[in-house]
């Protein structure tokens, strides 16, 4: 608060005044100042309050985001295992097949 806020703005009444009739106007000056102050607080509260939200949310859309994608890569790796599972089987067995008609046309 500046000092020159605290002193009343019509300097001609205050000589016929008694000095506590200038306190309490120095005072009633300081309440509103005060509540002035506290009306900014509460709307720059507001704001940020607003802000965190949109923050929080984008967070959560986020994170689905990115579980929706894992899934979607742990799903496709799995096929991925799948599928060389089974050309190592079918594979195996087409060697093993080799190696017996190769035998029997040996022996």
């Amino acid at each position: 608060m500046r000092g020159s806020e605290a002193r009343r703005p019509i300097p001609e009444n205050q000589p016929y005044e008694s000095p506590m009739e200038s306190r309490i106007a120095v005072v009633e000056n300081d309440i509103g100042n005060i509540k002035d102050n506290i009306s900014k607080l509460f709307d720059g509260m507001k704001t940020a309050n607003d802000s965190i939200t949109k923050l929080l949310t984008g967070q959560a859309e986020m994170r689905g985001d990115i579980n929706t994608l894992r899934a979607d890569i742990n799903g496709r790796m799995e096929a991925l295992e799948k599928k060389i599972t089974q050309w190592f089987f079918a594979t195996a067995l087409s060697c093993a097949a080799l190696a017996f008609s190769v035998t029997k046309l040996f022996n």
